[in-house]
């Protein structure tokens, strides 16, 4: 015998008849899933990607690398991915260019690097957590240029507020000169910028 509710029409059995019904989550469990505001009447979907798909195997494993997780796919205008910790590259100063180019060049790529090998900082809700920063600026001219008084560059002050990240590599360059010592037996060639991954 057919349910009334699994029947369409006059004696038409539902299309959704024969389908399981699906598993009944608490609240609780459902807290951390989301809802379309733009759907009239949404259902409940995953904020984390998700296929559906469950494992059967409840171990926890340890996996060696995942670096695959953090794009490290050697597509990178520098070699970050070879670095280890304490090791560095040298960007050289090319003709027809500057150190200060080289080196504000070179600090664009590694933030780009810190965040592709990093991810934002989370509370226990799984809230972003955000950082309010104070920049230390340097005043500029009319063309561009840095103010200096002096040697010394005219500083100013910037406030904004960003993600917190959680860096799983990190670097800093330094600016040196032909001849510097970098390591032991180890010199500049020229004029250029180390890159050092610090973490």
């Amino acid at each position: 015998m057919v349910q009334k509710s699994q029947v369409d029409g006059v004696g038409a059995k539902s299309p959704d008849a024969d389908k399981p019904h699906a598993q009944i989550l608490s609240n609780e469990a459902l807290k951390n899933s989301g809802k379309d505001d733009n759907q009239l009447h949404p259902g409940i979907k995953s904020v984390a990607p998700s296929t559906g798909n469950k494992s059967s195997n409840e171990e926890i494993k340890i996996i060696n690398d995942v670096s695959l997780l953090f794009d490290d796919d050697g597509d990178e205008d520098y070699p970050y991915e070879k670095l280890k910790i304490e090791q560095a590259f040298f960007i050289p100063v090319k003709p027809n260019e500057t150190t200060d180019a080289v080196l504000a060049k070179t600090l664009k790529s590694i933030e780009a690097a810190k965040k592709r090998y990093g991810e934002p900082e989370v509370n226990e809700d799984g809230d972003r957590i955000l950082e309010v920063l104070t920049i230390e600026t340097r005043k500029r001219n009319e063309d561009g240029t840095v103010r200096l008084n002096g040697n010394e560059p005219i500083l100013g002050a910037d406030f904004h507020q960003r993600p917190k990240y959680i860096y799983s590599r990190n670097f800093i360059a330094k600016a040196v000169i032909k001849d510097q010592e970098l390591a032991k037996g180890v010199k500049a060639e020229g004029d250029g910028v180390v890159v050092i991954r610090v973490a």
